[in-house]
């Protein structure tokens, strides 16, 4: 990481929505293909699969990375409660990335993209 202070909150914030977005289209493709029944089928599975994690992670990383490494230090946080809020919707999302990842249940992706939503209201990314 380089402290270089060039961020781009918005377009990180965008990045994030499409991720979950990636997210809720292999959830959606997985469950109406339901289980393989051949070779070819097995294998756009493992993909949707491997997209869907691909995915959670970026964004677990994005916000570990992005957000809390470096936005965090650059914010002027107005209270110690601010900051806790702060840092618990960014836990909050990194914690639904999780649970979307293990899970082809679209209310996890409900839950994740309301997460990213509620974390994108806050004052530091206004």
């Amino acid at each position: 990481q380089v402290p270089c202070g060039i961020f781009d909150d918005a377009k990180q914030l965008a990045k994030l929505k499409e991720d979950a977005a990636t997210i809720r289209k292999a959830q959606t493709e997985l469950t109406d293909a339901g289980a393989p029944s051949d070779a070819a089928g097995a294998n756009t599975f493992t993909r949707w699969v491997m997209y869907k994690e691909q995915h959670a992670d970026a964004i677990i990383k994005d916000i570990g990375y992005y957000y809390m490494a470096q936005r965090f230090p650059k914010w002027e946080f107005g209270s110690d409660d601010d900051y806790k809020t702060a840092l618990e919707l960014h836990h909050k999302t990194m914690v639904c990335a999780v649970k979307a990842k293990q899970s082809t249940d679209v209310a996890t992706s409900d839950a994740l993209d309301a997460a990213i939503e509620a974390m994108a209201a806050l004052p530091m990314y206004a």
